[in-house]
C-alpha cells in the first residue's frame, strides 16, 4: 500500500512554464502484477500491465532485452535504465525532464522491437544503472519511458536535428507505409470486480471495439511553430456535466478556441485528470464531509460518496466510472486517521498551462472509460498515401453509467459503510483557496495570452507619440516661418507705398510732364499731378528747372513748396 508521504513527494512538484512538456504522473509503491505482457505479432498488439490504477506498463525489446516501459502519450522519446546489448552509444548526453524526475544518460541506437514490429537503430536514451529517477517510477516495475507523442515534442529529435531521432511509433510507420498510422489502447480498472484487459496495438483495431472507427474525429489542434515543441494529443472538449447533471459553465483561456469549447490533452502519463479550479469546486465542493489539502492541492471526499461526471467530446457524453471519480486507490486518511478518498479530477495546478496551450488534461482516470484512437495522420513525413491527413482522435465509450453504479454500491457499500447520493446546496459550496504562486502563474498566462495585442497596443502608443511630436514640431516650423514672412512682407509693403520725391531734371516714369497750364492763374506754375502740393516759383525760360537746381534755394529769388507724395 502507497504511503501519504509518497504521494505527497510526487504531486508537490512544480512542472514550471513548460508544465505540458513535464508531465506530471502520480505512482506508487507497489508491486506490479505478476502476470507477464505478451505481444501478438497477428494483431501488433501487446498487453498492458496495470499498476494500481496508477501507471501502465508496455513491454519494448531493446537490443534483445525486455523491458517494461511507462506508456506516455504526453510525451515522445524512447528511454530505459541499463545498457541493453548490441547497442551503440553516440557520445552525445541528453537529459529529459518530467514533473517526478529527469532522466540522464547518453544517447544510443539498438534494433527495437515493439508490438511486432521491428526497428533497426532506434535512437534512444540510455541511463545508466547507477541512474535514478524521482517519484518512484522504478518502484512500479518500470525501467523507463515510451513516448507516444508526435515527433515535434522530442528532445533527442531537438537534440539531434533529424528524422534518425524520430520516435519509435513514427519510425514503424515510416518503415513500412502499409501500416495505418494509428496506435490505440483500452486500459484496466482494478478493483470493479469486472476487470478488463489493457491492451494496446499499433495500426490494428483491439477486437470488440471496431465502433471506434464511427466514432467523432476530434481534430488535433496544431501548435505554430514557435511552440512546436510543446505538440501534445491536444483537442476539443465540450465540456464536463457534474454531479448534478448539468454542464459545468467555464470558458477557455486558450485563445481563438470556439465558443463553448475547452481545450484539453489526451495524456496516459497523467494518472488524474487536470482541470481548472473552478470546475474541481463544482464537483467536490458540495460533498458533505468534503475537505480541501491546501498542502497538496487536492480534494477529499467520504469513499461512500457517489458523484455521477461525465465529459463530452465532439457532442457525445462519455460517463466516468463513479469509483474513478472518487478513488479509494492512495490509502488516504484525514486528521482523525479515518479512511479517505481522493477526488481524482484535481485543480491543474503543477501541470497550468502559462503559455495558454491548453485548460485541461485528461489523464487515466479519464481514460479508463473509453477506447482511445490517436491517429498521427501526417504527423508522419512518409507515412501511408491514405493516411497522409490531419490527425485526429477517436473516443469510444467503455462505461455504462448504470453498471457502473452497481459496481461502486457493491464495492464501497461493503468496505466504506453506506452510499450516499445527495449533494449540498449551492449556496454552501465550498471553494478551495487559491496559493499566491498560482495567482502569479494566472496573471503571467494572461500577459502571455494577450501578449500580441499588448505589443500592438504598445507600438500603437509609441507611434502614435511620435505622431505627436513630429505634427507639433512641423507646425510649431510652420508658425515660425510665417511670422518671418509676414514680418518681411510689411517691410515690403512699407517700401511700396514710400515714394522718394525726385529733384524735377526730366519728367518721372508715370508722371505727367510739367508744362504751362492756361487754366492756371500765374502762367509761371509748374503742375505735378502726382503730388499734394505745386511748386511755386519762377520757372526757367523752356519752363524746365535745370537738373542741378536744388528744390529750395534761399537768398537768389527762387520760392519753393516742398511737394508731398500722393498717397
Amino acid at each position: 500500500m502507497p504511503t501519504l508521504a509518497t504521494l505527497i513527494s510526487f504531486v508537490s512538484l512544480l512542472a514550471g512554464i513548460h508544465a505540458i512538456r513535464i508531465p506530471f504522473k502520480v505512482v506508487h509503491t507497489h508491486d506490479r502484477k505478476s502476470s507477464h505482457p505478451t505481444r501478438d505479432t497477428v494483431n501488433s498488439t501487446i498487453s498492458i500491465v496495470d499498476s494500481s490504477n496508477s501507471i501502465y506498463l508496455g513491454d519494448v525489446v531493446i537490443g534483445g532485452t525486455s523491458y517494461y516501459v511507462q506508456l506516455d502519450t504526453g510525451s515522445s522519446d524512447l528511454w530505459v535504465q541499463g545498457n541493453p546489448a548490441n547497442s551503440q552509444g553516440l557520445g552525445i548526453d541528453a537529459a529529459i525532464t518530467y514533473a517526478i524526475g529527469t532522466a540522464e544518460g547518453e544517447l544510443a541506437t539498438a534494433p527495437v522491437s515493439f508490438a511486432g514490429y521491428n526497428v533497426s537503430n532506434q535512437m534512444y536514451l540510455r541511463v545508466g544503472q547507477n541512474a535514478t529517477f524521482t517519484g518512484g517510477l522504478f518502484s512500479t516495475g518500470a525501467t523507463g519511458i515510451l513516448g507516444l507523442g508526435p515527433s515535434s515534442g522530442s528532445i533527442l529529435r531537438a537534440k539531434i536535428g533529424n528524422a534518425s531521432a524520430d520516435a519509435l511509433v513514427d519510425r514503424i510507420f515510416e518503415s513500412d507505409p502499409t501500416t495505418p498510422n494509428f496506435v490505440s489502447f483500452v486500459l484496466e480498472r482494478l478493483g470493479d470486480g469486472t476487470p478488463v484487459t489493457g491492451q494496446l496495438t499499433v495500426g490494428d483495431i483491439v477486437p470488440g471495439y471496431e465502433a471506434i472507427t464511427s466514432q467523432p474525429q476530434l481534430p488535433v489542434i496544431i501548435l505554430k511553430s514557435l511552440l512546436s515543441k510543446d505538440q501534445h494529443w491536444t483537442t476539443y472538449i465540450d465540456g464536463i456535466i457534474g454531479p448534478d447533471n448539468t454542464t459545468i459553465s467555464y470558458s477557455s483561456s486558450v485563445p481563438n478556441t470556439p465558443k463553448g469549447k475547452l481545450v484539453t490533452i489526451i495524456d496516459s502519463g497523467f494518472t488524474l485528470p487536470q482541470i481548472p479550479r473552478a470546475m474541481s469546486d463544482d464537483i467536490y465542493g458540495r460533498v458533505q464531509g468534503a475537505s480541501f489539502d491546501t498542502k497538496n492541492q487536492w480534494w477529499t471526499v467520504p469513499c461512500g460518496q457517489y458523484l455521477n461526471v461525465s465529459v463530452v467530446f465532439g457532442g457525445v457524453t462519455l460517463p466516468v466510472h463513479p469509483l474513478d471519480t472518487v478513488s479509494s486507490d492512495f490509502g488516504l486518511k484525514d486528521i482523525n486517521g479515518n479512511t479517505v478518498c481522493l477526488g481524482t479530477f484535481q485543480p491543474i495546478t503543477s501541470a497550468f498551462s502559462v503559455t495558454n496551450e491548453f485548460d485541461m488534461i485528461m489523464g487515466d482516470a479519464f481514460l479508463r472509460n473509453v477506447y482511445t484512437l490517436l491517429d498521427y495522420g501526417d504527423f508522419i513525413s512518409n507515412g501511408t498515401t491514405s493516411d497522409t491527413a490531419a490527425p485526429y482522435i477517436q473516443l469510444l465509450s467503455t462505461t455504462d453509467a448504470a453498471i457502473a453504479l452497481n459496481e461502486f454500491i457493491s464495492t464501497r457499500q461493503q468496505n466504506n459503510g453506506p452510499i450516499n447520493y445527495s449533494l449540498l446546496p449551492s449556496s454552501q459550496e465550498q471553494h478551495s483557496p487559491v496559493p499566491a504562486g498560482e495567482v502569479v502563474e494566472h496573471y503571467e498566462a494572461d500577459i502571455m495570452r494577450y501578449l500580441p495585442e499588448i505589443i500592438i497596443g504598445c507600438v500603437a502608443v509609441v507611434t502614435l507619440i511620435l505622431g505627436c511630436i513630429v505634427w507639433r514640431c512641423c507646425c510649431t516650423k510652420r508658425q515660425r516661418l510665417a511670422r518671418a514672412q509676414k514680418k518681411r512682407g510689411a517691410y515690403s509693403n512699407t517700401k511700396a507705398t514710400y515714394r522718394q520725391i525726385d529733384e524735377p531734371g526730366s519728367a518721372p516714369m508715370g508722371m505727367t510732364p510739367m508744362n504751362y497750364s492756361s487754366s492756371l492763374k500765374s502762367p509761371g506754375r509748374a503742375y505735378y499731378p502726382d503730388h499734394q502740393a505745386v511748386l511755386k516759383t519762377r520757372v526757367p525760360p523752356g519752363g524746365v528747372f535745370p537738373a542741378s537746381t536744388p528744390m529750395s534755394l534761399k537768398g537768389v529769388g527762387y520760392s519753393t513748396t516742398v511737394l508731398y507724395p500722393r498717397l
